[in-house]
């Protein structure tokens, strides 16, 4: 599937997202075909709602498939000839040992007015004439380059610590709680590594995760008299099938 997240700031006056309704309906209607074909692997047919200038794009971009997809919004430029959507794609990526592994992720293409339809294309690859004004490519974004289905490193930010920093002080045992949330699709198993520092220990509430769960992380600490310990130290958890990371760095307060 060709896919393309873009991530942008924006003020007020350059966002419109209160098209006409024919308008908005004739673009979602085009959107929804665009990623049907796709998903059924009837890429030549995908290929007439495509821009002129960006068939050579589509033509030679990996055309991973949603299984299923939602458009979930439509934003315009104030000419309402322009638009991003964005679509939830539940797609699948191999991660090795684990094999595939399903996940959804938010991606966006950008569409344009020609010949009176909608047309999927690829902004310039200097400057991303979006629905927000000209917006400048980030560093490696390659703006108008190939869209890409999600990466590893992309699934690894998909489970997520809050807080990712606590403190603790010398004054008797203390017991910090931060949340891990699997924002996955498929499910998850979390693996505490062994600590370093003495004193300081961390538990999980629960090992596995569906999507869209969350669990506690419970860290402890309990200073000893004499005890020397650092400016901080790392709690971390290993993410399986992913093998990501999370960290909590637990900092040592010194009065």
């Amino acid at each position: 599937m060709l896919l393309a997240g873009v991530c942008f700031g924006q003020s007020p006056a350059d966002l419109f997202t209160k098209a006409p309704p024919a308008v908005d309906e004739a673009l979602r209607a085009r959107v929804t075909k665009f990623y049907e074909l796709q998903g059924e692997g009837k890429f030549r047919l995908a290929e007439r709602l495509v821009a002129e200038e960006s068939k050579d794009i589509y033509f030679e971009a990996d055309k991973r498939r949603c299984r299923k997809f939602e458009v979930v919004r439509l934003n315009y430029n104030e000419g309402f000839d322009k638009a991003s959507a964005v679509v939830n794609c539940h797609t699948e990526i191999l991660l090795p040992p684990k094999g595939l592994v399903s996940v959804t992720l938010p991606v966006t293409t950008f569409w344009k007015i020609a010949d009176n339809d909608w047309y999927w294309y690829v902004p310039p690859r200097d400057a991303l004439d979006s629905p927000f004004g000209k917006m400048k490519a980030g560093a490696g974004d390659g703006g108008g380059g190939l869209p890409r289905g999600p990466s590893v490193k992309d699934l690894m930010k998909m489970v997520t610590v809050e807080p990712a920093e606590v403190r603790m002080t010398m004054e008797g045992k203390q017991i910090r709680k931060a949340t891990v949330t699997n924002r996955m699709e498929g499910p998850v198993e979390l693996e505490l590594e062994p600590i370093a520092t003495k004193d300081l220990t961390a538990k999980l509430a629960r090992t596995e995760l569906k999507a869209n769960e969350s669990t506690e992380l419970e860290i402890t600490f309990t200073p000893g008299g004499n005890a020397r310990y650092g400016a901080s130290e790392n709690v971390r958890v290993k993410v399986k099938p992913t093998n990501g990371e999370i960290v909590v760095r637990v900092d040592f307060e010194r009065h």
